[in-house]
């Protein structure tokens, strides 16, 4: 290693420079085309651009040629500092660029699970500096020792092999805890090289760090939802906590039949009581695998990192749109489901399979599954009192209903009610097959 790459004004050997990254409290996939543009002019950089971090937030990223970790930082203090005044900067981060191109996430980076250091509790924020050459440090040097300002420090070697200081801060924000942490850099940099710095809240440290790792990817396709968000865009959504989609890509068909594909980030969901994911805020706050598609696009297949194709199972595919469908919706929704080709003009020969959901009072719907076409109901009101919940109804209550009915609040329940009653009796072998319509309740305008 030359030691020029050394100290406080050190240039690695070859001159690869350092990259700079500013992460930012805002989705990636939400950044409008005003916002990219916004961002690269408050940094002052034209050849700046803007990807996406491990957990999915947009950061910004600029190259410093020709410079070492102190110049380098400098440049990142200056633009943690103008982003700040518009977006909340969850972290920032300095790399030697050469290792950057390589390993653009930190994600190598992680620590053994035989030794899992979380930072103290009430600090909000942590860094970690890697340093090299490791092997050349002797197990009992105490590079904690740098560190003399109560905070603490912890060394370990990472995934990638590179030896990594750890430490934990209570400042006020992130360009306080770079500042204060560089006194301590100096001396360090004076003995070995330092290839990358990182200062990152906390809480964005430990859920990247509590993401489960590659021998718990599944193998076969991961129970998922649709959810829409506020614009409109649908979105894949995985919530099960025990799997690692990074890398992995949701392959869809758009409302014109176009092929597409995004790839998966982990992201905030919510989820209601009766387990429905959503992007709306609604229920409880979870950690979940995110791929936006467009709207009316629907999933076709899942690729994992590997490249093997997991294909999605039509009735599930229907089950989720159905499940979507009916989240959040007014009483009086009607949803009906039949036969695509039915023509209500025509003669009636035979049976005709078809279903309909009447969306009631307090989330709960009345499922309603039949061989003859069901009617509209006249309902005095769309009251729930009294009624028996997730008990089927054989009973001659409602006299089209040809084999019975069913009130939920369950979504998933009533979507699969639906969707076994077509798969027995071989109506959706192809999506096509299956027809929807919608009707909303009239708002008549009231009299005093």
């Amino acid at each position: 290693m030359d030691h020029d790459s050394r100290g406080l004004g050190g240039i690695p050997a070859g001159n690869p420079g350092f990259t700079v990254a500013v992460e930012i409290d805002r989705p990636f996939d939400q950044i409008e085309p005003d916002e990219y543009l916004q961002l690269l002019h408050q940094v002052g950089d034209d050849a700046a651009r803007i990807d996406r971090s491990p957990l999915g937030h947009a950061r910004v990223v600029l190259d410093v040629p020709g410079s070492g970790w102190w110049i380098s930082g400098q440049a990142a203090l200056h633009a943690v500092r103008r982003l700040a005044e518009a977006w909340t900067v969850l972290g920032v981060e300095t790399s030697r660029s050469d290792l950057w191109s390589t390993s653009p996430h930190m994600a190598d980076s992680r620590l053994p699970r035989t030794r899992r250091l979380p930072a103290s509790e009430g600090t909000r924020y942590t860094v970690v500096i890697e340093i090299e050459p490791y092997d050349d440090l002797d197990d009992d040097v105490e590079l904690s020792d740098y560190f003399r300002c109560r905070e603490r420090a912890d060394v370990v070697v990472a995934d990638n092999g590179r030896r990594h200081i750890i430490v934990s801060r209570r400042d006020r924000d992130v360009s306080s805890a770079c500042q204060l942490t560089a006194k301590s850099l100096h001396a360090i940099s004076n003995a070995w090289s330092i290839t990358r710095i990182r200062t990152v809240e906390t809480a964005v440290w430990k859920r990247e760090h509590s993401r489960p790792r590659v021998d718990k990817r599944p193998t076969a396709i991961p129970q998922w939802q649709y959810a829409l968000r506020v614009d409109g865009t649908r979105c894949i959504v995985v919530t099960d906590p025990d799997v690692d989609l990074d890398s992995w890509y949701a392959n869809y068909t758009d409302g014109d039949g176009m092929s597409g594909v995004e790839q998966f980030f982990q992201g905030p969901a919510w989820m209601t009581d009766d387990g429905t994911a959503n992007l709306r805020r609604t229920g409880n706050a979870i950690d979940a695998w995110i791929a936006p598609i467009p709207h009316g696009g629907l999933l076709e297949n899942i690729t994992d990192g590997l490249g093997h194709v997991l294909r999605v199972d039509e009735s599930d595919s229907t089950a989720a749109w159905l499940r979507e469908s009916l989240f959040d919706q007014p009483a009086g929704l009607i949803i009906e489901l039949g036969p695509s080709d039915y023509d209500p003009e025509a003669e009636a020969e035979g049976d005709v399979v078809n279903a309909q959901i009447h969306v009631l009072d307090d989330g709960v719907c009345l499922v309603r599954r039949s061989r003859s076409v069901l009617q509209r109901l006249r309902l005095a009101d769309h009251g729930v009192d009294g009624l028996v919940l997730d008990h089927w109804h054989h009973d001659d209550h409602f006299d089209d209903c040809t084999d019975g009915y069913l009130f939920s609040r369950d979504t998933q329940l009533i979507a699969n009610a639906c969707v076994a009653w077509f798969r027995q009796n071989g109506v959706t072998d192809e999506r096509s097959a299956l027809g929807c319509s919608y009707e909303f309740v009239d708002e008549l305008p009231r009299t005093s």
